[in-house]
């Protein structure tokens, strides 16, 4: 009984270095894929943010505003010997546009309905408004290369020449927190409008009130 045990492990020790070398040979098969694709990007016009493979499928994401990079974009993957096929997940527009769109839309989320309160008639930040401010940190430091304007704004009472020099002043000092928590002070800029720009009636409290705050804006680049 034991001789005839002998053959039969070896059958099955064999069955299983077999089913090994195929398993190990499959998980290898995307990685070489992939490599092979990053590399033949790499001549591509193409920004990509990744390309991943399911198998012999590959998944190529990515920002573009021409559809003809596009286009040569998929081309050169599928080219790549051993691509079954390549599917695409791509943003319209490019990465810094995208980015600047996404990092506008947050910095109006995390401001709005919220106020960076100051010392009554001067530009000194109180402690709630430095809680504000933290929150704009956080945020900034997901995309330190963006340019951001601080703009400071008053309501209409009062000389309209002190406004202007009150809001810009508020603006340069919330520019300056925003330095010590960490962020780059040659990605920051602060203008002062005073009431220039109100986006309330500056005839009722409620109005003169939602007209003095601070502004952040993404600054275009050039």
């Amino acid at each position: 009984m034991p001789n005839r045990m002998v053959p039969a492990l070896g059958l099955l020790a064999l069955v299983a270095l077999c089913f090994f070398c195929v398993s190990h040979h499959a998980q290898a098969i995307p990685i070489d894929l992939k490599n092979r694709s990053i590399r033949a990007m790499q001549s591509a016009p193409f920004p990509t943010t990744g390309i991943e493979f399911d198998g012999r499928i590959a998944t190529l994401k990515g920002y573009s505003d021409s559809p003809e990079v596009s286009a040569k974009a998929i081309q050169t993957v599928r080219d790549v010997h051993g691509v079954f096929d390549v599917k695409t997940i791509i943003i319209p527009g490019s990465k810094d546009s995208v980015e600047a769109t996404q990092l506008e839309t947050k910095l109006q989320d995390v401001i709005a309905g919220k106020v960076v309160e100051f010392t009554t008639g001067s530009a000194e930040l109180t402690a709630k408004g430095k809680v504000v401010l933290d929150q704009m940190v956080a945020l900034l430091k997901e995309y330190p290369q963006k340019p951001v304007e601080v703009s400071g704004h008053t309501d209409a009472e009062g000389d309209h020449r002190m406004n202007i020099t009150l809001s810009k002043e508020r603006a340069e000092s919330v520019r300056a927190y925003l330095i010590t928590q960490g962020i780059d002070a040659r990605r920051l800029f602060a203008a002062g409008h005073g009431p220039d720009n109100p986006v309330a009636d500056n005839n009722t409290e409620d109005g003169r009130q939602k007209n003095r705050r601070i502004e952040f804006h993404v600054k275009e680049t050039r």
